[in-house]
C-alpha cells in the first residue's frame, strides 16, 4: 500500500500504520478509554492518507482488489478511532467487493463482529 505524503507519516508511523487491523482494537482501548496523543496524530494521519489513496483509485478506475484493500484498511482504523458508522461502511465496501477475500482475512470479519457488537446488531 503506497501511503501518500499528507499529513506527514514518518517512517516508523508508516511501518506501525501498515501493521495496524481490527486485532489492535484491545491495544488501543484497554488503556481505560485513553488514547495516547501518538495513538490519535496515527489514526488521523492513516484515515487522511488513506482517504486520498481511495479517491485516487476511484478516479483512475483502479481494479477493484486495490479499492477492496483500501477499504477494508478504512475499517480497520474507523474500527480502532472508534468511529463505528464508518468502518460498518467500510467493511461493507471491502465484502461487496471482494466476498471471498473478506472471509479469508480474519482481520476483517474480527472488525466486522467488533462494529456489529457495538450496536448491539447480533442474535444470541
Amino acid at each position: 500500500m503506497n501511503i501518500t505524503y499528507e499529513p506527514r507519516i514518518t517512517y516508523e508511523e508508516e511501518i506501525r500504520f501498515i501493521k495496524l487491523n481490527s486485532f489492535d482494537f484491545i491495544h488501543f482501548w484497554n488503556k481505560k478509554g485513553d488514547l495516547l496523543e501518538a495513538d490519535k496524530a496515527l489514526l488521523y494521519k492513516g484515515i487522511r492518507n488513506l482517504d486520498s489513496e481511495l479517491v485516487k483509485l476511484v478516479e483512475a478506475k483502479e481494479d477493484k482488489t486495490k479499492i477492496y484493500k483500501v477499504y477494508l484498511k478504512i475499517g480497520h482504523i474507523s474500527l480502532l478511532a472508534k468511529d463505528f458508522p464508518r468502518a460498518l461502511s467500510s467493511y461493507q465496501k471491502a465484502y461487496n467487493l471482494n466476498k471471498d477475500g473478506f472471509w479469508k482475512e480474519p482481520a476483517s470479519y474480527f472488525g466486522l463482529g467488533m462494529v456489529y457488537f457495538h450496536f448491539k446488531a447480533f442474535e444470541m
